[in-house]
């Protein structure tokens, strides 16, 4: 009832809410807070209607008639449209190249994919990619609309604090009282002795990181001396802060408590110096773990130093990476294609022996090396590119936001590395940074109008004419 009643309530909102970029901020993030997890429509050759297809699904279909002048000025660069065309040629690799059933054991068959589901590869990236990158990047690109949609992601935190404290106290129960069932297995709910909040979000870390996102975004606003209605913004993000602290998620608070300072001390170029090195880090991550370069065994110390519990958590993941790595390897440039055929299995017995956490190694399991590059190039691309051109901002509030963005969207990519991706926000704050950051660097090197015909202005007397000193008319 919920995923269907969204459909009308999206329209009402693109009516009533003015400007209609406001309306894409709203629900979008709106969308990932309060609808429910798990639940979907299956529909033939449509890829699942969950919450985040029929989130991007009802948010751009409106857009379309309402922003359709902005939609259509639109430029995002060459890059993100090849990496698109590479995500497409990708999808239809997916299908075509796993078409084999894969047999273990003596009963299990794991089902080949058929070529039609190409077409469903594509419209999930479509719509999970590709809208909220594009909208990003077409609607979120100038002063008042970057901050807006920024004060919506703080505004979120906000409608979540009471929510969150709620959880932590009574356990996470919100989503069970509202849809009559619970989002995720309970095992995944207590940490360190007490409750994890999830509140309507798939799981706990998905809770923890857009807390971290909304207190991050808080306090880039807060150094460019915004307000939110008129309220200083630096006691919210603190407010936000404090309350992920109490999350019990060690990820996002190691996320927040490093890059707060980066935030309000660094200049906005350091700041995305920052972002594009935690960038680099994201795409060269499967070669680091693929070569054994990266210090998995400095970062389980580290964890077992906190906690036992959270060293054999990290551990754990790591093993699994080798496993799936191995398995990715055999078919390195399309992938497994999804489903089920992206595990590892015993193959005497067909029992699935793996577990997958991390965005980026399901993505690289399912569709191989080129995948991986599609997917967080339009990650990264815009970090790196903000870079090269922020020192073309004129203004300095514009380069604190664009700095802060770039750091806020590094930060959602580098948890993609050991979680899952739980929201469109990764590729929503990918598309406003690029879009932002053409549109702000370009007021520099504009041109001041002029009028070719225009005479020049005569020289005037400072003194006025003597009718007028006749009549007491000052000049």
């Amino acid at each position: 009832m919920a995923l269907l009643l969204w459909i009308p309530f999206s329209v009402a909102v693109f009516a009533f809410l003015k400007p209609s970029h406001r309306a894409v901020a709203f629900l979008l993030v709106a969308a990932a807070l309060f609808l429910p997890e798990l639940e979907f429509f299956d529909i033939k050759l449509l890829p699942n209607m969950n919450k985040k297809t029929v989130a991007c699904a009802w948010v751009f279909i409106p857009a379309l008639f309402w922003c359709s002048g902005r939609l259509k000025r639109a430029s995002l660069g060459a890059v993100p449209w090849m990496l698109f065309a590479l995500m497409v040629v990708v999808d239809i690799g997916r299908a075509v190249t796993n078409q084999d059933p894969l047999v273990l054991g003596h009963n299990t068959v794991i089902a080949p994919i058929l070529l039609h589901t190409a077409l469903t590869f594509i419209m999930e990236d479509f719509l999970l990619v590709f809208v909220p990158f594009f909208l990003g990047a077409a609607l979120f690109s100038e002063r008042e609309s970057l901050r807006d949609l920024m004060k919506t992601f703080v505004l979120g935190g906000l409608a979540y604090l009471p929510l969150v404290v709620l959880e932590l106290k009574l356990s996470p129960q919100l989503h069970a009282w509202v849809y009559g069932y619970h989002q995720h297995s309970w095992l995944q709910v207590l940490r360190d002795g007490a409750y994890r909040p999830m509140v309507f979000m798939h799981h706990g870390l998905a809770c923890a990181l857009f807390m971290a996102t909304s207190a991050l975004l808080a306090f880039g606003l807060a150094r460019a001396r915004d307000k939110l209605r008129g309220f200083g913004l630096y006691p919210i993000a603190a407010a936000l802060a404090i309350v992920l602290a109490l999350s019990h998620s060690l990820g996002s608070l190691v996320f927040l408590v490093a890059l707060v300072p980066v935030v309000l001390l660094l200049p906005p170029r350091m700041q995305l110096r920052v972002a594009v090195l935690l960038a680099a880090l994201v795409m060269l991550y499967p070669m680091l773990r693929a070569y054994d370069l990266f210090p998995t065994k400095m970062l389980v110390n580290w964890a077992r130093s906190i906690s036992e519990d959270r060293a054999g958590s990290i551990a754990f993941r790591f093993f699994n990476e080798d496993q799936a790595l191995k398995h990715a390897f055999e078919r390195p440039i399309f992938g497994w294609g999804g489903f089920d055929r992206i595990f590892v299995y015993n193959k005497q017995t067909g029992e699935d022996i793996s577990t997958f956490d991390g965005a980026w190694l399901i993505t690289y399991c399912a569709s191989g090396v080129l995948g991986f590059v599609a997917r967080f190039g339009l990650l990264t691309y815009p970090v790196w590119r903000a870079y090269r051109r922020i020192k073309r901002v004129p203004n300095r509030a514009d380069q604190t936001l664009i700095a802060c963005v770039g750091l806020t969207t590094a930060m959602v990519s580098v948890d993609l590395l050991p979680n899952g991706m739980f929201t469109y926000f990764p590729h929503l704050l990918a598309g406003v940074l690029l879009g932002a950051t053409r549109e702000l660097s370009r007021r520099e090197s504009a041109p001041l109008p002029t009028r070719a015909s225009a005479p020049a202005p005569r020289a005037r007397s400072m003194r006025p004419p003597v009718a007028a000193r006749a009549q007491g008319v000052r000049g």
